[in-house]
């Protein structure tokens, strides 16, 4: 892996977008231009190896994600009851599985992607009720 390869993995792995990690390992250009080819070298399997082995020792583990995300299903909006702060944690597994690639639209650019959107609170509910109140 090249020195500007590495400085992208860290500066993704640090919780940089895409852009703003291709700019601070050097990389010259138009930001779309920039954005597209750092794109295109995370599908390098070289590139992504190193991107999850540099998430998963930064302590950013799909099971880590997978567990804060199970657990704000348990979040209470009662606001006498102490709880944790489950939009950041959301936000963090939801980066954490945007650099693995395990989320994103269907055309493959991650940037789009938002977990907090209306429609992604729809589903959820729609599922949540789904699975609490079965069909008769």
């Amino acid at each position: 892996m090249t020195p500007k390869e590495a400085k992208l993995v860290n500066g993704i792995a640090e919780g940089k977008s895409t852009l703003d990690a291709a700019i601070a390992a050097g990389y010259k250009g138009k930001k779309e231009t920039l954005r597209v080819n750092a794109y295109k070298m995370l599908k390098n399997p070289r590139i992504r190896k190193a991107l999850d082995e540099a998430l998963d020792e930064a302590g950013a583990t799909i099971d880590k994600s997978a567990k804060v995300i199970a657990e704000a299903h348990k979040a209470n909006d009662n606001e006498f009851i102490n709880k944790p702060d489950h939009p950041v944690r959301l936000k963090a597994a939801e980066m954490n599985l945007r650099a693995r690639r395990l989320i994103g639209t269907a055309e493959g650019n991650i940037s789009q992607v938002n977990i907090f959107g209306e429609a992604f609170l729809e589903r959820l509910i729609d599922a949540y009720q789904a699975r609490n109140n079965p069909p008769q």
